[in-house]
């Protein structure tokens, strides 16, 4: 069962800023054509390991980072907008379940954050 990053069962655990100082994910992962994100100074030494062990000629592309929860809640928001849209006569389950099988190639910035 694939479980979305805005469901209810997702949104209602409860969310504590730790703290931890954001920075720019390590050069060698981020995408060269974009700013690079932000993320956790813990996630961006696991995302400098985890390039490290990746095999020759591969590389990680991270294209998002943290994002203010205002941001994250918008653009659920844009998202749920579109595919109430797409789907007018469904109610918000059937809304929901649209949603999961939407090509994700439609769905940038939709993604798990750090």
């Amino acid at each position: 069962m694939t479980v979305l990053l805005a469901d209810p069962e997702i949104t209602a655990v409860p969310v504590a800023d730790a703290g931890e100082p954001l920075v720019p994910v390590p050069a060698d992962t981020a995408d060269r054509d974009l700013p690079r994100p932000l993320v956790r100074r813990g996630v961006a030494a696991r995302l400098a390991v985890a390039q490290l062990l990746l095999p020759p000629g591969r590389r990680l592309r991270v294209v998002a980072g943290y994002r203010r929860e205002e941001d994250q809640l918008a653009i659920w928001h844009r998202y749920a907008a579109e595919v109430a849209r797409a789907y007018p006569f469904a109610d918000e389950d059937e809304q929901r379940g649209a949603s999961r099988t939407r090509p994700s190639g439609r769905r940038r910035g939709r993604s798990a954050t750090c």
